[in-house]
């Protein structure tokens, strides 16, 4: 679970951030590991990943990708790999 504080770090951090997008990493406590997650956001966009995220997921792939969109206040999860994008439940992902 990404708790209310979390996210409000996420957003905060993406504020100050402002007029460029923000980055980060939370690390995730899994049932088997604990691995990271990237943290992202976008301007004005929706929080969906970009052309230029899949593009450039580089080291990243196959991790949780979160996503926070300033404009519309929004927190989305993704995990972009090889096969495609696939949505992930913000409810799944327990941040350490």
């Amino acid at each position: 679970m990404i708790p209310a504080a979390v996210r409000e770090a996420i957003a905060s951090h993406a504020r100050a951030e402002l007029p460029n997008e923000a980055c980060g990493l939370l690390l995730l406590d899994g049932d088997r590991d604990v691995e990271q997650a990237v943290v992202h956001s976008h301007v004005s966009s929706p929080p969906r990943p970009s052309r230029t995220d899949v593009e450039r997921i580089g080291l990243w792939r196959d991790l949780p990708y979160v996503i926070y969109s300033v404009r519309l206040d929004e927190l989305a999860a993704w995990r972009i790999g090889a096969d495609g994008i696939e949505s992930l439940p913000i409810e799944s992902l327990p941040v350490v």
